[in-house]
């Protein structure tokens, strides 16, 4: 079985050049004899996913944390780890699994220092952080 014609048209401006062309492209052609299925849609329940649990508590803003940027904070929050106490907890080791299974641009930060700074910054230790973020290049101890 072939389908419509297709057209093809060269034209060129000078001397007259001008071609029409065209074929039929074959098609195939399926049958459906009958339908087994109704149609309906299942009624089956579908198993319900839990949700995360409403935070009550406001997430803090981890790039305040020196060598942590936005990219790298939404990695930690995506991966829960949402207040500067959170990442206190967090091993080196682990901070960097979590940073190279979100992205692979992420995977050279290096995050020594982000659980002390995590400590000071949740404990309110403000000015002996910013203190020793002066210090601090990129969160690496210089």
């Amino acid at each position: 079985m072939k389908g419509d014609k297709v057209l093809v048209f060269k034209k060129k401006r000078r001397k007259g050049y001008k071609v029409k062309n065209g074929h039929r492209q074959f098609l195939t052609q399926i049958v459906i004899e009958n339908i087994v299925a109704s149609g309906a849609k299942s009624t089956q329940a579908k198993p319900k996913t839990e949700k995360a649990p409403v935070k009550s508590a406001k997430a803090d803003d981890l790039k305040k944390i020196e060598g942590i940027g936005p990219k790298a904070a939404e990695a930690l929050v995506a991966a829960g780890v949402d207040t500067f106490a959170k990442l206190a907890k967090k091993s080196v080791e682990e901070i960097k699994t979590i940073l190279s299974e979100t992205s692979s641009t992420l995977a050279h930060l290096d995050p020594q220092t982000w659980a002390a700074q995590a400590q000071l910054a949740a404990d309110g230790k403000w000015d002996e952080l910013k203190k020793w973020q002066d210090e601090l290049n990129g969160g690496i101890v210089k």
